[in-house]
């Protein structure tokens, strides 16, 4: 895949967990062709306790969304699932339990910060 293919699919954030239960990462997107960016997307995701927060710079809108969060070594099915403080149905978050996986669909803009949590 080109980077300006890549520039037309939604993200998917996995977080996988270290040994301390915790994860980091970053996300650099830039317009894939300028030597100079004008405005470039940084941000950091942070995980710890069941919640993913991702914050940053977010540059030019560039029509993605974060489609889906991945959360591995997730140890029993959540409760309930939250994102931006808000619930999340049912229908759209799933749990494997053989492999401890926790999937949630958010089909959030990539234009601010955003947040998803297990309780």
């Amino acid at each position: 895949m080109t980077t300006t293919e890549l520039r037309t699919h939604d993200f998917e954030f996995i977080v996988a967990p270290g040994t301390d239960g915790t994860a980091s990462g970053a996300l650099y997107i830039d317009d894939g062709e300028s030597v100079k960016q004008a405005s470039p997307t940084s941000l950091k995701a942070t995980f710890k306790q069941g919640r993913l927060s991702v914050q940053g710079v977010f540059g030019s809108d560039s029509g993605v969304k974060t489609s889906r969060v991945r959360f591995l070594g997730v140890a029993k099915a959540p409760k309930a699932v939250q994102a931006n403080g808000k619930a999340v149905a049912k229908s759209r978050y799933a749990y494997d339990t053989k492999n401890q996986v926790l999937d949630v669909t958010i089909g959030v803009p990539l234009t601010g910060p955003f947040n998803v949590q297990y309780l």
